[in-house]
């Protein structure tokens, strides 16, 4: 069996701009807009792994979110991108 490569880097699969309906009045990204990114980014990892809508119904699998915790440990403002 042959052994996977070593990864390199970081995987970069989704990028986003804060976009101004989903900052708060101090022109920081609003919490709930955090996990938005975070469901997003997992539908394009799952696009990447074969879980798109066509291997999700050729398979019968798919991911979901059980649960989940945010951490704030640095600002994101209006029009940053974010991947």
């Amino acid at each position: 069996m042959t052994e996977p490569a070593p990864l390199t880097g970081h995987l970069s699969i989704y990028r986003s701009a804060v976009l101004p309906d989903w900052v708060d009045y101090n022109g920081h990204l609003r919490d709930a807009y955090y996990l938005l990114l975070f469901s997003l980014a997992t539908d394009a990892l799952m696009a990447q792994l074969g879980l798109d809508e066509a291997g999700r119904a050729a398979t019968g699998h798919s991911l979901y979110t059980l649960e989940c915790h945010l951490n704030f440990v640095q600002e994101v403002k209006l029009g940053q991108q974010v991947e």
